[in-house]
C-alpha cells in the first residue's frame, strides 16, 4: 500500500474520550492531505509524537506531545513496526521545510529512519 503521511498537531479537539484521528487533530494541512488522500484513493496516517503513525479512523484520547530529539529511536522502532504490519510499500509524507521549522526535524527523521530500516521508498514533500 502506498500512504500520504504527515504529522500530528499541536491543535486538537478537546473532546473528552477518544475519538478518530482525524477529529481529534484541528488542522487544516492534516484535513488537506487527508482529502488529498481519498481523492488520490490512497491510504493515510498521520504520525504522532506519542502513538507512532495512525490511521485517520484510530481512536486517541487527548494529549499534548510532541516528539522530543531523545525520542526519536524508539518512535523510528514503533513506526517501522507499524509500517511491516500495514504492509506499506512507499510514504510521501507532506511537511513543512525543516531547515525553517525546525521543530519539524525530529518527525522527518523518524519517517526517514522507519523507512530505511524497511527499505520503504519515501518522498518528502515540504509544504509552504
Amino acid at each position: 500500500m502506498h500512504i500520504y503521511c504527515t504529522t500530528c498537531s499541536k491543535d486538537k479537539s478537546t473532546h473528552e474520550g477518544r475519538i478518530a484521528a482525524i477529529q481529534r487533530y484541528q488542522d487544516e494541512r492534516i484535513t488537506s492531505v487527508y482529502h488529498k488522500s481519498q481523492k488520490d484513493n490512497k491510504g493515510f496516517r498521520i504520525l504522532s509524537g506519542k502513538y507512532g503513525l495512525l490511521s485517520p479512523t484510530d481512536q486517541i484520547p487527548w494529549y499534548d506531545q510532541a516528539l522530543m530529539f531523545n525520542e526519536i529511536n524508539n518512535m523510528i522502532d514503533l513506526a517501522a513496526l507499524q509500517l511491516e504490519h500495514d504492509k506499506i510499500c512507499s510514504v510521501e509524507l507532506f511537511v513543512k521545510d525543516p531547515e525553517q521549522n525546525p521543530d519539524w526535524q525530529n518527525y522527518v527523521t523518524t519517517m526517514v529512519g522507519a523507512c530505511s530500516k524497511l527499505d520503504i521508498e519515501l518522498e518528502v514533500k515540504y509544504l509552504e
